[in-house]
């Protein structure tokens, strides 16, 4: 690996001053700490931390590494693109580039699709399968159809008021989410119907919110790389009218071998559904009281620092994170790839 070249793309606001440049010789370090659970960085945080501990992951590879911050962090995934196209093209000499946004910007698509449009080699999904995995409503209707269990949703939008026997009929308390979102922001739990249309007017203007009920149980993680199960973890949080807070990860999660197989075969079919082969991807389930699984959601593009969810697992699979930043930078740019079930030795 030593004649390669990466470089790292990343919106500005993620907390890069200073942290960028072809020039700069020592490897900021996170600033979150590896072996803690809090209730986790913001998306812009998440960013910056992604960026800097690939690059140093990088370096310890031996390799080049080149972080470029594009000059836009919009809410809105059709700004424009000119002024980003001109920074892409700067990593002509680059031999690959991986994206860390993981906002709506990263979420849209646009990003990675701009950047193979200037020729650059990319790792990671296309920009079709990112844009539909990171709607959720999309999502679930695709999964759904599917046959993938998914929560029953209620959509909620400027012109998609939802009736009162939508909301009778779904049952509460309920959790109101953003369709398009990441990280738990925007993640709101509502003990019943009459606080619906205040979480709705404290939406963003123009979005739509997904309603469902909430279900008791236990919510899972299974991150998948590259068409293969790497792990599961388990996250115990706590949900209430301010948004979700992350108490602790236990990872392995303890799931007896026959559930294990169950719902890492379900995170397969969910991948392989939404065409998503290439690179890490994240399957967020809950498993209920009657052992019952559903998908929440699917991440395209999962933060990647060291006290990432991916990052966590890759470790209790006996995978360090040079190993894996390493097995994540030898993927060649996105092609179509069976997925396969073959998961790390658990103890």
């Amino acid at each position: 690996m030593g004649t390669l070249t990466l470089g790292i793309i990343v919106p500005a606001g993620s907390s890069m001053r200073g942290a960028c440049g072809a020039n700069s010789t020592r490897a900021a370090g996170s600033a979150v700490a590896a072996n803690t659970m809090a209730t986790g960085p913001g998306v812009e945080d998440a960013e910056a931390h992604t960026a800097r501990d690939l690059r140093e992951a990088a370096r310890a590879l031996g390799m080049a590494c080149e972080i470029v911050v594009i000059p836009a962090y919009s809410d809105e995934a059709d700004f424009e693109l000119r002024p980003v196209t001109d920074v892409l093209r700067r990593l002509a000499h680059v031999d690959k580039v991986m994206i860390a946004a993981h906002g709506d910007l990263g979420g849209s698509g646009r990003i990675h699709a701009a950047a193979r449009a200037c020729g650059l080699t990319v790792l990671g999904p296309s920009e079709a399968a990112i844009s539909q995995a990171y709607d959720k409503l999309s999502t679930r209707q695709v999964l759904s159809h599917c046959n993938v269990p998914v929560p029953h949703t209620v959509v909620i939008g400027p012109n998609l008021a939802a009736t009162t026997t939508d909301l009778q009929r779904l049952g509460w308390p309920g959790v109101i989410k953003p369709r398009r979102g990441a990280d738990g922001i925007g993640v709101r739990r509502l003990a019943n119907a009459s606080l619906v249309a205040a979480a709705a007017d404290a939406a963003r203007v123009g979005d739509e919110l997904l309603l469902e009920r909430e279900i008791a149980g236990r919510e899972l993680s299974v991150v998948v790389l590259d068409g293969k199960v790497l792990g599961v973890a388990e996250l115990e949080r706590e949900l209430d009218e301010a948004g979700p807070r992350t108490r602790a990860m236990i990872c392995p999660a303890p799931l007896d071998p026959r559930r294990r197989a169950g719902l890492e075969s379900l995170a397969l079919r969910a991948c392989s559904t939404l065409k998503l082969s290439a690179g890490p991807t994240r399957v967020d389930l809950l498993l209920s009281e009657r052992d019952n699984e559903v998908v929440l959601e699917v991440e395209p593009l999962p933060p990647l620092h060291r006290a990432s969810v991916v990052a966590r697992v890759a470790r209790a699979a006996g995978l360090s994170y040079p190993r894996l930043c390493a097995q994540l930078l030898a993927a060649p740019d996105h092609v179509a790839r069976p997925l396969t079930l073959v998961a790390p030795a658990h103890n």
